[in-house]
């Protein structure tokens, strides 16, 4: 009987030594920041009520010039995205016609050349957005002219998460079966 007292007494002990020891294991993971994320619009970025998290963060916006495109760098800055184009600041509200209107500079005539073929063209990098490049597609069956193809310089995901890159992307019609 003395022994068992023992044996429960040495047991008690072990559980309130367990219970109240100071070194605990903290299993809550750790907090970790979101993912800057982009607006697709500069009016967007510098709309009213429109906020970012991490300070110093660029984001590259495109907007439309015409037949081309330009990019805006609107950086986080105080909570609130500030953009910048070619000509000059953009201010806070203004809308994306204005941005078109306002903000674009004028496009030099491209000296790139065209590849020559899609396939010698298709996700290679190019220079110049908006650059298209035509070439002879398909005849198809029955018809005497041929399909047009179409390379455009433009700007695509990057694959690892950072801003665009401008490459080539072709588009090759294809022909329509028909009916007999």
């Amino acid at each position: 009987m003395v022994t068992s007292r023992f044996i429960a007494l040495g047991l008690g002990l072990a559980i309130a030594a367990t219970a109240c020891s100071s070194a605990t294991s903290d299993t809550t993971p750790a907090a970790t920041e979101p993912k800057p994320v982009c607006p697709n619009f500069v009016s967007a970025a510098l709309a009213a009520g429109t906020t970012c998290t991490s300070e110093g963060y660029v984001c590259g916006i495109g907007f439309q010039c015409g037949p081309f495109f330009q990019q805006a760098a609107c950086t986080c800055t105080g909570g609130k995205f500030v953009c910048t184009s070619p000509k000059g600041d953009i201010p806070a509200g203004t809308s994306e016609a204005d941005v078109s209107a306002n903000f674009c500079t004028a496009q030099p005539p491209s000296t790139e050349a065209c590849p020559s073929s899609v396939t010698a063209q298709a996700n290679k990098k190019c220079l110049t957005p908006g650059k298209a490049c035509f070439y002879t597609g398909l005849t198809c069956q029955g018809e005497t002219d041929p399909l047009t193809d179409r390379c455009a310089c433009t700007n695509i995901p990057s694959g690892d998460g950072g801003l665009p890159v401008l490459s080539w992307v072709c588009q090759s019609p294809t022909c329509t079966p028909t009916a007999r």
